[in-house]
Order: structure tokens, then C-alpha cells, then sequence
């Protein structure tokens, strides 16, 4: 079992609630302590998702992504490759959080949105359907940016004039 953690516990579950500890193999009742917050493996996909984080079962959670402290993934959104979802973030709709992206802080990532390779902090909101991409990790986000098109409601106004 690899994980990119140090100082971690690993506990399985026993159906009737007793605990065997040093497992080698993870399975989705899994439990993953890391300095003393504890992981379990989402059933979708089987990335680790702390107790404290909220994920919904429709959301993919890839093996080596994890969901951290009161992040929020919810709907149809993608967590893959070695991605990262922490703080009090909102991931929502159909959004793709890849590569090595990292979301924290209080940003909100929703619509169609992907990111690859970012580092979105701060309270920046990436809505629309627009895809972030950085070849390597280490751009950082940190306003609000939206998709650059203009909304229906714009080109209704636009039009007008």
C-alpha cells in the first residue's frame, strides 16, 4: 500500500465493529489515521476522503486524490490523479480537479469547469466551462475568474445597444 503521508495508522473495520490494525491491502472500509484525522477510501474510485470532508457517493474520488478537512464534493464532479480537496472549499456540477491541483481555502469550483495542475486558494470562484491547464504545478489562482464568454443575458444587452 503506498501513501505519500508519513505518521499514518491503518485500521480495518471488522463487521461487528472490532479493529485489526496494520492491514496491507485497502479496501473501502479501509480507515486511514493521519495525524489523528481519520480517512476512509471513497466507494468511488477509493481516494481517501477524511471523516470530517462531505463527498457525495456520485462524485468520483480517484485512488491516489484526497478530500481533506471540510471540503465540500458534491454532484457529478471528478477528482482525479494526485489532486487535492482541503479547507472549506465547494466543488460542485460536473467540475474535473486534476494533475496535481490543489483547491483550498474557501474557493468554489463549479459548472463544467476543469483545472489541471493549479493551485487555486483564497475565496477565487472558477465557474462556467472553461478548462485551467498548467503543464506543472506551481500557478496559483487566487481572484475570481469566470468563463470569458459572455452569458446569454450579456449578449442580450449587447445586442440592444
Amino acid at each position: 500500500m503506498f501513501f505519500s503521508r508519513q505518521n499514518y495508522t491503518v485500521f480495518r473495520h471488522e463487521p461487528k465493529g472490532g479493529i485489526v490494525s496494520s492491514v496491507d491491502a485497502p479496501t473501502p472500509e479501509t480507515i486511514v489515521e493521519i495525524h489523528g484525522v481519520k480517512y476512509h477510501r471513497h466507494e468511488n474510485g477509493g481516494g481517501l476522503v477524511a471523516e470530517t470532508a462531505t463527498v457525495d457517493p456520485t462524485a468520483y474520488v480517484g485512488p491516489n486524490a484526497w478530500v481533506h478537512d471540510r471540503a465540500q464534493v458534491l454532484d457529478l464532479v471528478r477528482i482525479e490523479d494526485k489532486a487535492e480537496v482541503r479547507g472549506n472549499t465547494r466543488v460542485t456540477a460536473r467540475a474535473k480537479v486534476c494533475g496535481s491541483s490543489i483547491v483550498d481555502d474557501t474557493a468554489q469550483i463549479g459548472g463544467s469547469v476543469e483545472i489541471h495542475n493549479l493551485i487555486v486558494r483564497g475565496d477565487t470562484q472558477l465557474l462556467g466551462s472553461t478548462v485551467f491547464w498548467a503543464e506543472h504545478q506551481g500557478f496559483y489562482l487566487n481572484e475570481t475568474a469566470r468563463d470569458p464568454r459572455p452569458s446569454m443575458a450579456e449578449l442580450c444587452r449587447s445586442s440592444r445597444t
